[in-house]
């Protein structure tokens, strides 16, 4: 928290299934830069998720669809779990090699 009481958000550089986008984190979540990676991503290990790593399939996606294609394969980067929404995953796909994707974890089977 800032000393106003206001949560510290920096500027980042999003890499989602809809798209790329440069949107407000909250430094608390630990989504960070990391040298020779396009798009931000933690490498945090949510207890109870795949461990970073993990190779993962692409098995569903939006109804409207989105950038990765079903079927992809990818590697875990890292982690997280949002309060409504549950767990999600950093991912770095085979097409897509150092860029981290966000993909909610119902998208994602083990490969």
């Amino acid at each position: 928290m800032s000393g106003d009481g206001r949560q510290r958000t920096t500027q980042h550089l999003v890499i989602s299934p809809e798209g790329a986008s440069v949107r407000e984190v909250p430094e608390s979540v630990g989504v960070r830069d990391h040298p020779g990676y396009f798009g931000v991503f933690t490498r945090a290990e949510v207890p109870g998720c795949w461990p970073n790593g993990t190779r993962v399939r692409k098995h569903a996606e939006d109804p409207g669809g989105d950038l990765t294609p079903l079927g992809s394969l990818g590697t875990v980067l890292g982690s997280m779990l949002h309060p409504t929404r549950g767990a999600g995953y950093f991912i770095e796909w085979d097409r897509s090699p150092r860029c981290a994707v966000f993909a909610g974890a119902w998208k994602l089977a083990r490969a």
